[in-house]
């Protein structure tokens, strides 16, 4: 290709994408339909580095969209790497909630293949965000609450952008963690009720040890959530 037509296909591919970001209330769809359009020109051309360009750019509208992560794994040719790794993109963001991926229609055997595997790989993340979310269910002391905020940042790194992950790795331990919140005015009348009564100093301060213990390992991790 000479270099004006290269030129000439850059700024065609910039007046799409800018005329994109510029449009203002316009539909997402109809925008990531102009720029497949875009660079399903540019790969009949034989340009497929910006027909890729194009495609990871309209991604922005929707990280998510089936269309543009399909065309992209289409894109992938014979690279058994840039297929597996396209075809892990779409399993993690069109993902469901059982961890079933489909197929895009134009599909080589390559890319099902590498399909396949994404799939795997995505079913054992829900199986894994589904274990953590029996862990965190019985959850409900004070002295859990590390326990549950725990379980909910790993439940966040394993659903990651997922749609249908990130209720699953959200819920179950956001629950778990309000469950486990300090009461603060009954765990001081706790207290006070276990240590009133007590006629000798020295008894009241040896049977408050145990309680002041337990109050402070409370109300640290309590505190500790809340920054």
């Amino acid at each position: 290709m000479s270099r004006g037509g290269m030129v000439r296909r850059l700024l065609a591919t910039s007046f799409v994408l800018l005329s994109c970001v510029l449009a203002l209330g316009g539909d997402a769809k109809s925008e990531i339909a102009q720029a497949r359009k875009a660079a399903a020109t540019h790969a009949a051309a034989g340009d497929v580095s910006n027909a890729r360009q194009v495609l990871l750019d309209a991604l922005a509208l929707d990280p998510t969209s089936f269309d543009l992560l399909g065309d992209l794994l289409a894109l992938s040719g014979d690279d058994a790497d840039e297929t597996l790794v396209r075809a892990l993109l779409l399993a993690r963001r069109t993902v469901d909630a059982r961890g079933k991926v489909k197929a895009p229609p134009r599909a080589s055997p390559g890319a099902k293949a590498a399909l396949k595997t994404a799939t795997a790989l995505a079913k054992k993340r829900a199986n894994a965000l589904n274990a953590l979310a029996k862990l965190a269910k019985p959850l409900r002391d004070p002295e859990h609450a590390g326990v549950a905020r725990r379980l909910r940042r790993i439940a966040a790194e394993l659903a990651g952008t997922t749609p249908a992950n990130r209720a699953a790795g959200t819920e179950p331990f956001q629950a778990a963690i309000a469950r486990c919140a300090v009461d603060r005015d009954a765990v001081v009348e706790r207290l006070r009720k276990a240590v009133d009564g007590q006629a000798r100093p020295r008894d009241l301060a040896r049977r408050a040890l145990p309680h002041r213990v337990r109050v402070r390992t409370a109300l640290d991790g309590n505190g500790r959530r809340r920054r």
